[in-house]
């Protein structure tokens, strides 16, 4: 995986592309061995980079320095003046908007207006962009570790169109909207490390911080706690863990859920964006999962994006034998999350059974970033696989059951890639 020729030419591409083997001794030349080094982390610089540097590109092009919409209100009035004022500033910084306490966002855009001297919408987009990249950071990051290297380059470019592209405008131009980013990497930090981290450690510390801020993001914030509870009850049922060990994390994750829960804000002047029947919420649950196929495209387009997720849900239940399920865990937790957005989402604002808008997209490119993952990781060889393959050839009716299912997989990924490539190209 450290190799730069392996990244940039797996094997299997050098055979299809018939590259030439005095080109790629050059790229394999011991001169090029200080590249090779520190090629991991000039390709995480280059992906952060790429996004930041296409948001900053957006904001330059169509955004303002002049608050938008739900800024006057919520971080105008409710932080700003009492700050100035010096008006009971705590109680307005814990003051819902609508359904949502947005404290790390005040906070952010607080300190963004006391470092600038002055009330900047477009500063406060710019400091955005870094947050939204440090997600797709951890993404690259993940997919390294899970997936073979033949699939981190088709990874790292669905990374940099998801997250680089102007797919959610109103995030990437509203100074405002950093609640969204923060809510989406606080939520992928407890979702890795609390379900898998011993009780007590740094890293159980860190994804328990993770958890409990998602508290101050938005409404939802408390969805990581309820899929992290989910996970560690699923290991502690198969016996991957023990009570000793699993009891902390159930706890704290129930804790979170309970006062996300009861903390909960319901608003009355938005009760008609709310679905009005079941059509509403079934037909707003579709739409969101078939993006990013065009609007007029069939609804089905949602099973094809979502199969691969499925089968990974599936094996992180009922792993197959000899392989370790925590990272198909890790990635179903990621698509549950997701899910449970969409659900919310088709609750709180399924009005009429309409497609998205735009400030959720950031949370559908989360879940096309966990189908990546969840499309290498099948199309992947688990090392419990390849150790039994080695230890005992398969029967021939095994070998046929194997490449059937081989096929299949290989067919989804074509399939699911097309559809992703073909949503995205507009």
């Amino acid at each position: 995986a450290d190799n730069l020729a392996s990244f940039l030419f797996p094997p299997a591409w050098r055979r299809a592309f018939h590259l030439p083997d005095w080109f790629l001794a050059i790229v394999d030349h011991p001169v090029a061995a200080p590249i090779k080094r520190f090629a991991p982390v000039g390709l995480a610089l280059s992906l952060f980079f790429l996004v930041v540097g296409a948001k900053w590109a957006t904001v330059d092009r169509f955004g303002s320095d002049i608050p938008n919409w739900d800024q006057w209100d919520a971080e105008g009035l409710e932080l700003l003046a009492p700050w100035f004022e010096q008006d009971h500033f705590l109680e307005h910084l814990f003051t819902p908007h609508n359904e949502h306490r947005i404290v790390l966002t005040k906070l952010q855009n607080l300190a963004v207006t006391l470092f600038a001297g002055q009330w900047d919408s477009r500063l406060e987009c710019m400091l955005n962009a870094g947050l939204h990249a440090a997600l797709a950071l951890a993404f690259w990051f993940a997919g390294r570790r899970w997936l073979e290297a033949r699939w981190h380059a088709p990874l790292f470019v669905t990374l940099a169109a998801l997250f680089g592209l102007p797919i959610a405008c109103q995030n990437i131009l509203g100074g405002f909207h950093s609640q969204q980013y923060w809510l989406l990497g606080l939520s992928f930090a407890a979702l890795v490390l609390l379900p898998f981290a011993r009780p007590w450690t740094a890293k159980w510390f860190v994804g328990a911080l993770a958890a409990a801020l998602a508290l101050l993001t938005m409404g939802s914030g408390f969805f990581a706690a309820a899929i992290v509870f989910a996970i560690v009850a699923l290991r502690l049922l198969r016996r991957d863990v023990v009570l000793r060990e699993a009891w902390p994390t159930l706890a704290l994750a129930l804790a979170v859920v309970a006062i996300g829960w009861w903390t909960r804000i319901e608003v009355d002047y938005h009760q008609p964006h709310k679905a009005q029947n079941a059509r509403d919420f079934f037909f707003t649950i579709v739409h969101s999962l078939q993006w990013p196929v065009p609007w007029d495209f069939a609804s089905s387009a949602a099973v094809i994006l979502w199969l691969p997720w499925i089968i990974v849900a599936w094996r992180a239940v009922r792993p197959t034998g000899g392989t370790d399920p925590r990272r198909a865990q890790t990635i179903a937790a990621f698509g549950a999350w997701v899910l449970l957005q969409v659900l919310a989402t088709a609750y709180a604002r399924g009005a009429g059974g309409e497609y998205p808008a735009s400030r959720y997209m950031d949370t559908l490119s989360f879940g096309m970033a966990a189908y990546a993952l969840a499309l290498g990781w099948l199309l992947s060889r688990p090392a419990g696989d390849a150790a039994a393959a080695s230890a005992s050839p398969p029967a021939p009716a095994r070998a046929v059951a194997r490449l059937v299912r081989r096929g299949l997989v290989a067919a989804r990924a074509v399939a699911g890639a097309g559809v992703l490539a073909w949503g995205l190209r507009g």
